[in-house]
């Protein structure tokens, strides 16, 4: 019975998160819109095909969607030939005379990991301030609520004859900066929502979905270094 329960609240997990537009899935959607790291990623691909030519080996089996994945962009700061030889183990066991040949293509996949943190960095730069965005507008809301109550409260003890005017006034002062700030903060929403697309290669108008939280999102540290 509690396997039976387990296995119900992790599908449950999965269909939350299935439903929301993580970070992870924003780096994807940038990584496969970018021309640029394509074109990286083709230069790599062509080296690696070199490589197996010039040492009679089969063909690597090369996937796109492995080198943007979320597990793969979190391994962390990796020297090339070390992350390359985990994938082809023959990589590391190649012949003098094919030194040249692995030297590019180690080159060639040095420069898509590169391009690729830093276009997941941009994305990452450009996503927080809209999470941030968010939760500033959620606290200003809360705020203009809890300030309608005590308005209502002070307006029903001034009518009753057990409260002053300037309570309701000092309120209703309140109340019209909150709304204010909360107008400013709206403002703000157009030019990054803008930028984030841009970046996503997408329509400015596209819908961009920010998490309520910001728990599980991780992005590698050489994203800063790049």
């Amino acid at each position: 019975m509690k396997k039976y329960i387990i296995i119900t609240v992790i599908t449950l997990g999965f269909s939350i998160l299935a439903n929301a537009q993580s970070l992870d899935e924003y780096f994807k959607i940038a990584a496969e819109n970018n021309p640029g790291l394509q074109a990286k990623y083709k230069s790599f691909e062509a080296a690696m095909e070199r490589v197996a030519q010039v040492s009679s080996l089969p063909d690597p089996n090369l996937s796109f969607g492995y080198f943007i994945s979320p597990v793969e962009t979190r391994v962390g700061p990796q020297r090339a030939r070390f992350s390359l030889t985990q994938m082809f183990p023959w990589f590391g066991t190649l012949k003098a005379q094919e030194d040249v040949a692995t030297l590019m293509a180690e080159a060639k996949y040095q420069e898509f990991l590169d391009a690729r943190n830093k276009l997941l960095y941009q994305v990452a730069a450009a996503y927080y301030p809209l999470y941030e965005l968010k939760r500033l507008v959620e606290i200003e809301n809360e705020n203009i609520s809890i300030l309608s109550s005590y308005k209502d409260i002070a307006s029903v003890k001034f009518q009753n004859g057990k409260g002053a005017m300037v309570d309701v006034l000092r309120v209703d002062i309140m109340l019209k900066d909150a709304a204010t700030n909360l107008s400013i903060l709206e403002q703000k929403k157009k030019p990054l929502e803008t930028r984030f697309n841009k970046l996503l290669n997408r329509q400015e108008a596209d819908t961009i979905i920010v998490q309520d939280s910001l728990f599980g999102e991780n992005f590698p540290a050489t994203y800063g270094r790049t």
